[in-house]
C-alpha cells in the first residue's frame, strides 16, 4: 500500500505516532491519501483538489526540494510534523502526530513559566523587606538621637539645682 520511501520513513519516526500521508502530482493537486485523518482532527482531503486548499500553510512552499514544518497547529488539541518528500512524479505530504509531545512540552513551559513568577514575586519581596529594614534602622537612630538630645535638655537644668 505503501511506497517504500514513505515505509522507511514511517519506520524511522516511530511507527506509533498516528500519522497522515497524502500522494501529490507534479501538480501539487491530491491523488490520494492514508491514514485516518480524523485522529489528526482533519477533515478528509477532495481528490484532485490543490495541497494548498487542504492546508493553507503551504502557500509559502516552493515544493522544489523536502521540507519540515514542525510544531503546526493543526486544531486546539493536535499538534502535527509535516514532511514533504519529493520524489520523480509523485511527491507525498506526511503529517506526523506530535500532539503529545507538545502537551508534555506546554505542561514543562507552565511549570517553567510559574515558577520564574514565584521567583520574582519572591525577588520583589526580598526587596521590599530589604527596604523596610533600611528604614527601621533609620528610624531607631532617629529615636536614639532624640533620647541623647531630651536627656541633655533635661540633665542640664538639673544639675543647675
Amino acid at each position: 500500500m505503501f511506497p517504500e520511501v514513505i515505509k522507511k520513513f514511517l519506520i524511522k519516526q516511530k511507527k506509533k505516532q498516528g500519522y497522515f500521508c497524502i500522494e501529490i502530482d507534479e501538480n501539487l493537486n491530491i491523488l490520494r491519501y492514508f491514514g485516518v485523518a480524523t485522529e489528526m482532527g482533519l477533515t478528509l482531503p477532495k481528490l484532485g483538489k490543490p495541497i494548498n486548499e487542504f492546508l493553507p500553510v503551504l502557500l509559502t512552499e516552493s515544493f522544489d526540494n523536502n521540507f519540515e514544518i514542525p510544531f503546526y497547529n493543526i486544531s486546539n488539541n493536535h499538534v502535527c510534523h509535516i514532511y514533504f518528500i519529493k520524489s520523480k512524479l509523485i511527491s507525498y505530504l506526511l503529517l506526523i502526530d506530535k500532539s503529545e509531545i507538545f502537551q508534555v512540552t506546554q505542561k514543562y513551559q507552565q511549570f517553567a513559566h510559574d515558577d520564574n513568577i514565584a521567583k520574582n514575586k519572591f525577588k520583589r519581596l526580598s526587596e521590599e523587606l530589604e527596604i523596610a529594614q533600611n528604614e527601621l534602622k533609620k528610624s531607631n537612630q532617629e529615636k536614639a538621637t532624640l533620647i541623647a538630645m531630651l536627656s541633655h535638655e533635661i540633665g542640664t537644668p538639673l544639675t543647675s539645682i
